[in-house]
């Protein structure tokens, strides 16, 4: 056995918070008890927190890299975490940056729509934000294959 902890308990906490959250505030939508800004804010504060954590995590793996590269004395195993990370990062990059786009495009879209802000392109819009999940495929497809080979 190469730990000597099973660490279950983090995917585990981890889906309880998630449901904890998530049940709640999707009754709240589907009753319309909250209101239509408070119902879009969670895409944009998921996407807002995930480019940066994303980024947080990058330059601490981008300074750990240039630590070893310098001399300093991290084990074989914390060396090849920290190639492995740099790794996983520079391939998640280009899908990160997908997905992100296309959320944070339909949750504007979704906003403008409902502001009225360009009400004669309505119709457009709408088939916009219709189409604009094929982004999520297409960039699955593209960048999806490099990540999980």
């Amino acid at each position: 056995r190469l730990r000597e902890k099973d660490r279950v308990y983090i995917p585990v906490i981890l889906i309880i918070c998630t449901h904890i959250i998530t049940i709640p505030f999707s009754i709240l939508v589907l009753t319309n008890s909250t209101g239509f800004y408070i119902g879009v804010l969670p895409c944009l504060i998921n996407a807002l927190l995930t480019f940066v954590i994303f980024t947080v995590v990058s330059q601490v793996n981008k300074r750990r890299q240039s630590q070893m590269e310098r001399g300093c004395d991290y084990s074989l195993a914390q060396q090849f975490q920290v190639k492995e990370n740099c790794r996983a990062l520079m391939l998640a990059k280009n899908l990160l940056i997908v997905l992100l786009c296309a959320m944070t495009l339909q949750c504007g879209l979704l906003i403008v729509l409902v502001i009225g802000w360009l009400a004669p392109f309505e119709t457009l819009f709408i088939h916009v934000m219709e189409n604009s999940t094929f982004m999520y495929v297409g960039g699955l497809k593209k960048f999806g294959n490099e990540m999980f080979k």
